[in-house]
């Protein structure tokens, strides 16, 4: 009686042990996403604002980035960027504090949100995920942009990978833009 026991607890055992051979354990961290906005020369009377906030509750966002055209701007994990156009003399008037960014009349939000949780690359060596961004235009409320390339740099030596998409003037609903608001 005692061997049916230990043969019994043992084939109990060995059935509740879960596998999991078929899972892959995620063990790089995903990579690091940075933005470039290409083209704020053509646009000198402009200044691009770069919001993360995480949730909509708040009405002022919890990161504050001037864009220039010089540098990328990393995008935070927790918060999606979203960028704001508005004119250079209206934000001297006023003060970046003092505009209500949802609301003002004198704002352009762009059609693009980044949100870094979802940008995700094949391959475990990419640190680097850079996206560069061009401002083709403005609709009535709205500062259109186009993802024109984007970059991915490796941490183990291979060369960087670049993907340059087409020029988005060939699209027939950014060809009727206005050039400024």
């Amino acid at each position: 009686m005692k061997k049916v026991k230990y043969v019994l607890f043992g084939f109990l055992t060995i059935l509740s042990i879960s596998v999991y051979g078929d899972i892959i354990i995620n063990t790089f961290s995903p990579a690091k996403v940075c933005v470039k906005i290409e083209n704020l020369d053509d646009y000198p009377d402009l200044t691009i604002i770069g919001f993360s906030n995480s949730l909509a509750i708040f009405s002022k966002p919890i990161i504050v980035n001037i864009i220039d055209s010089d540098s990328s701007l990393e995008v935070q994990k927790a918060l999606p960027l979203t960028f704001y156009a508005v004119k250079k003399e209206y934000l001297k008037e006023k003060g970046i504090e003092n505009i209500d960014w949802k609301r003002d009349q004198n704002v352009r939000k762009s059609d693009i949100t980044i949100n870094a949780k979802k940008r995700y690359s094949s391959s475990p060596n990419v640190e680097t995920f850079e996206m560069g961004f061009v401002i083709v235009g403005f609709k009535e409320n709205t500062m259109v942009m186009y993802n024109k390339s984007q970059k991915s740099i490796f941490n183990d030596g291979k060369p960087d990978s670049v993907y340059n998409l087409p020029n988005p003037m060939i699209y027939t609903e950014y060809q009727n833009l206005q050039k400024t608001f």
